[in-house]
């Protein structure tokens, strides 16, 4: 497991070998019951639309039982933990923290 202290953003790079490690073809899904506190975090990072970096996040919306998925691609992961550490609420840290937690990265 990767380590980073907290504030410190992983490379795309690295983001990018362990979306990859566990997807080949680079694909990374989420999943949220909608009600929840990473969800309105998810929400907020993916609709600013192309941002100050000139950087999207792009994603596939489906349905499995009463959660939504979201796919992106290694790149969408990057932006959005980017983004989601810059909010810097509670949430959105918290939220940035369990994704890269399930990419092996821990942030602490």
């Amino acid at each position: 497991m990767i380590r980073y202290d907290y504030g410190t953003l992983p490379t795309k790079k690295e983001i990018e070998d362990a979306v990859c490690k566990d997807n080949p073809e680079g694909d990374f899904e989420v999943g949220f019951a909608i009600d929840g506190d990473d969800y309105q975090a998810f929400q907020r990072a993916v609709n600013q639309g192309i941002d100050s970096h000139l950087e999207a996040v792009f994603v596939e919306q489906s349905q499995r039982g009463r959660h939504t998925i979201f796919t992106m691609d290694y790149n969408s992961v990057y932006v959005l933990v980017r983004r989601l550490i810059e909010a810097g609420d509670d949430a959105s840290l918290d939220y940035a923290s369990a994704l890269l937690y399930s990419l092996d990265i821990e942030w602490v």
